[in-house]
């Protein structure tokens, strides 16, 4: 497989082979396996997501943590994209519970509260 091979993979949103969405993973930088991740959910089983979660970004190695049932906040990005995740993880049992908050956050350079919205996940206890 070459790595434009991998690329194309990547945006496929049908169910593939585990053996080529493995080795367009380990092609791909580590900022192109999001989506790649999101497409091929379906084919990994829940440890193998909470792996895959704990290599992609530090925002979401506390969602790979499923030693007990917890409390985790994942910011709304602009594109969608932990939206998306987020709804398939819940379909597939990895939460408990997902839902929208809206909070205040204090800006520190201008002393002001901004209201801000995020998502609260709670991460359920591997079985």
């Amino acid at each position: 497989m070459t790595e434009k091979m991998a690329y194309q993979i990547r945006n496929l949103e049908i169910k593939l082979d585990k053996n080529y969405v493995e080795k367009a993973w380990e092609l791909l930088k580590k900022d192109d396996r999001y989506q790649l991740l999101l497409n091929q959910l379906d084919i990994y089983s829940n440890d193998e997501i909470a792996l895959k979660l704990s290599i992609l970004d530090t925002v979401y190695k506390p969602l790979a943590d499923r030693s007990r049932r917890h409390k985790k906040y994942l910011p709304i990005d602009n594109i969608g994209y932990n939206e998306k995740l987020l709804d398939k993880l819940k379909k597939k049992k990895y939460f408990t519970s997902v839902e929208k908050e809206e909070y205040d956050e204090e800006d520190t350079s201008t002393h002001t509260k901004k209201h801000m919205q995020r998502f609260v996940v709670w991460v359920k206890q591997k079985q």
